[in-house]
């Protein structure tokens, strides 16, 4: 479908689906995210806010006192001006 609608997209056919090819795969992947981060002059191991996004994803989840009062706050007056 993204071929089709002309949109960038890619696909990856394994010679087999084990451990090994799949290990490749996933090296492949952070060796791409690596030059990624040089290009763009970011160092993609060492982004302060995952964590954060972590914890509010897991307090949407539902789970309690993950966040610092104030982000706490901030996050329920941004969902409320968002519903």
């Amino acid at each position: 479908m993204l071929t089709r609608h002309q949109r960038p997209n890619v696909r990856i056919m394994l010679d087999r689906l084990d451990e090994f090819h799949l290990g490749e795969l996933l090296y492949m992947f952070e060796v791409q995210t690596a030059f990624a981060g040089e290009l763009y002059g970011v160092n993609p191991f060492d982004q302060p806010a995952v964590e954060e996004g972590k914890l509010v994803a897991r307090t949407f989840l539902g789970q309690k006192d993950l966040l610092e009062p104030q982000i706490k706050k901030d996050l329920e007056k941004y969902i409320k001006s968002h519903k």
